[in-house]
């Protein structure tokens, strides 16, 4: 798959269906060479690089950027000829989601998901922003697509001009960030970051770009951005998305009635049916759609000034962070506790875990995935957290926990791997729901340095690729080598194919075609 050049692999699909890649193939510098090298900032210095969309296998079809791609590997949305696209790798099937009216301008937060498209995690749904029809009057408006019918239903997104939309993993919220105001007073709504036009013949592609630790941002630009949030079910409790799976036709008014939307300017992140808020006063807050006719209720009080580390809306469970009162301050210092959160009862029940951990002054998002095991490092500490049982695992001084996947977890000793395994008690005489920690040793030495990579239940952890979900080593990679180097995966199919470059250049770079292995 794609030429044989140096790239930078794009994203590629957890089916091994498709990759998306950047390569130079041409001279454009005209200095008698095709190549590029890496900036300090990751950014590409010599021939333009282009993005390939590979399908199956071949040089590929060039595009202008691949935009976002849904969890499962089957939509897919990239940008050519200065127009929107929506792919379905499984029938091949377009869609010109810029003859929709969709909104294709970018603004230059490159490591941002696109401000204006959100699939849901199942790979069901896409929200997408519609501009007016004319550059006078008209509105914005929402647009829901189900994505196995192509069926559409718009929504109307309130006062003010859509900056930002997500759609929540569970396609239940539709996050906007909003500007209402002109705040700045210069007669405009302004985006906080530039914007950035998309043209027939498109930039030079800015996604096309290594990982880096620092970007440019732009503080205090613009107008102000507020949060609203609109919810896709029915307060009533109906299961579904949006209204379009009732019978009833998308646009139609009954099936909107209760997607209003409402202000959340103090939003943390969405969680199931509900949404987690900041109340006025610090407090963690449970809110719900102002149709479902319920006050909101305090999960953590304002002195706590507790900070979200992790949120499974599927188990009702939160962990978070706990400011001490002032006389344990005086033994803990700045620390905070942590505190494990079920919110399933009438009234939520907060459980200290016993340890603690540097300030943490920012909140996490709930995690597209739940977890059921979650790894925290208390000082030289390592500690597994059930959220099935509540219950704390205690490991070796000095583990390293790499991934989890259901009751596993693959664990770093040292040099060495071993997998982690919660069971139930089993031994006569203990209580059958007294969990333990099962060790096994998989015998395996990884590089002191060792790459890693996570899919799913698969582990690369170089050289070695551990299946979780069966607790075994699948195979070792290192006879994958060139002349003089071992050949790092790029990516891992869900079915435990890993992908591999043709060899590597002087500069460190991986060089095509790619081949699955």
């Amino acid at each position: 798959m794609g030429g044989a050049a140096p790239l930078l692999l794009r994203a590629a699909s957890p089916n091994g269906r498709w990759v998306a890649l950047c390569q130079s193939r041409e001279d454009t510098d005209g200095d008698g060479q095709v190549g590029f090298e890496l900036g300090a900032r990751g950014e590409p210095k010599g021939d333009s690089l282009t993005t390939y969309l590979v399908r199956g296998a071949g040089l590929g079809e060039p595009i202008q950027e691949l935009l976002d791609a849904d969890p499962t590997g089957r939509w897919l949305l990239f940008t050519a000829g200065g127009r929107v696209h929506l792919l379905d790798d499984h029938t091949g099937a377009r869609v010109d989601l810029s003859a929709l009216g969709a909104d294709a301008r970018e603004d230059t937060s490159r490591e941002l998901p696109h401000r204006a498209f959100s699939f849901d995690a199942k790979g069901s749904t896409l929200a997408y922003l519609r501009q007016p029809p004319g550059a006078r009057g008209g509105t914005e408006a929402l647009v829901l697509r189900d994505l196995p019918t192509g069926r559409e239903q718009t929504l109307a997104p309130g006062r003010g001009s859509v900056y930002r939309l997500r759609l929540s993993a569970d396609a239940r919220w539709l996050v906007l960030q909003v500007l209402i105001d002109d705040t700045n007073g210069n007669g405009r709504l302004d985006w906080p970051s530039p914007v950035l036009p998309l043209t027939p013949e498109g930039p030079r592609s800015r996604r096309c770009r290594a990982p880096v630790m620092s970007y440019s941002v732009h503080p205090h630009r613009g107008d102000t951005v507020f949060t609203r949030v609109i919810p896709l079910q029915f307060p009533s409790g109906n299961d579904s998305p949006h209204g379009a799976h009732h019978g009833k036709p998308p646009g139609d008014k009954a099936a909107r009635h209760d997607a209003r939307p409402q202000r959340e300017d103090a939003l943390i992140t969405p969680f199931g049916d509900s949404l987690l808020v900041r109340g006025a006063g610090g407090e963690l807050l449970q809110a719900w759609a102002a149709g479902a006719r319920r006050a909101p209720r305090e999960l953590a009080p304002a002195a706590c000034r507790a900070r979200l580390i992790h949120a499974d809306p599927e188990r009702g469970a939160l962990v978070t962070t706990c400011d001490h009162s002032e006389d344990e301050r005086k033994i803990q210092g700045t620390r905070q506790s942590v505190w494990l959160i079920n919110t399933t009862p009438s009234t939520p029940i907060r459980t200290p875990l016993g340890f603690t951990l540097a300030p943490i002054h920012t909140d996490s998002e709930a995690a597209a995935r739940p977890e059921r095991l979650l790894a925290f490092y208390p000082g030289n500490e390592t500690t597994l957290l059930d959220l099935d049982t509540g219950a704390l695992h205690p490991l070796a001084v000095g583990d390293l926990v790499l991934s989890t996947f259901e009751a596993r977890a693959l664990v770093r000793r040292a040099d060495e791997l071993w997998l982690a395994e919660v069971r139930p008690a089993a031994r006569v005489g203990e209580p059958p729901t007294k969990p333990r920690v099962e060790w096994t040793r998989l015998s395996l030495t990884v590089d002191r340095a060792a790459e890693q990579l996570h899919q799913r239940h698969l582990s690369w952890v170089s050289p070695y690729l551990i299946d979780l979900r069966r607790g075994v080593a699948l195979a070792t990679l290192d006879h994958l080598r060139d002349d003089e180097h071992r050949l790092d995966v790029l990516a891992l199919t869900d079915d435990g194919r890993a992908l591999i470059p043709s060899s590597v250049d002087a500069r460190g770079l991986p060089v095509g075609p790619l081949s699955w292995h």
